[in-house]
């Protein structure tokens, strides 16, 4: 065989992996339940918990949880309004980020808020007002930077934030789902994993 059908058949080869990660559909999921805020990539059977971070001895925490029954109703309620607070600073972090990736892939990516219900109640009025204000400012600009894709969508079973100074709890549901194909997320991870390896490199670098 010559040269020429060689090279013919790496490429073709090349084409053929192409057109199969432009087929392979992979979805990163943002589920936010009160006080759990998790972050899943799915691909095919493959699904991993990008964020939180599993940490050993996390399991023994879990389980003393469960056991625990009961809380004075203050620390429970400044548990809630800190979560609250948390999930501001979190979906703030996302906007960054999605801001950056629609930059490159704002017609290929397809995004949908399946969900999107938060009651701020259970504190003082000045803290409802406060995280009120603050949760409608930062879905806001989130918002704002997911309709720059064109592939945007919100279920009309999504009711927003509202606050209530009646209820005596607070509740947080957000779910949103990003899809591409296996190229475009290629596209999206390989800067971030340099930019990763660098840092990792530097850092054992400077521990020597």
């Amino acid at each position: 065989m010559g040269g020429w059908g060689i090279f013919g058949i790496v490429v073709g080869a090349l084409v053929l992996l192409l057109v199969i990660l432009a087929m392979i559909p992979v979805n990163v999921i943002l589920d936010v339940a009160n006080t759990d805020i998790k972050v899943t990539l799915k691909c095919l059977f493959v699904k991993k918990v990008l964020y939180p971070e599993k940490k050993k001895g996390d399991k023994k925490k879990d389980k003393k949880a469960v056991k625990k029954k009961t809380e004075e109703k203050k620390e429970e309620s400044e548990q809630e309004s800190k979560s609250l607070s948390e999930l501001i600073d979190f979906i703030s972090d996302i906007r960054e980020v999605a801001s950056e990736v629609l930059k490159k892939l704002g017609n290929h990516i397809k995004l949908k808020v399946e969900e999107y219900d938060i009651l701020v109640a259970g504190f003082d009025a000045s803290v409802i007002a406060m995280l009120y204000g603050g949760l409608q400012l930062v879905f806001g600009n989130l918002f704002a930077v997911l309709e720059g894709c064109k592939w945007f969508a919100v279920s009309n079973k999504c009711k927003g934030v509202h606050a209530d100074f009646l209820e005596e709890k607070a509740k947080a549901k957000f779910l949103l789902k990003a899809s591409m194909n296996a190229m475009g997320a290629i596209i999206v991870l390989m800067p971030v994993a340099t930019k990763y390896l660098k840092e990792n490199k530097g850092e054992k670098n400077r521990g020597k």
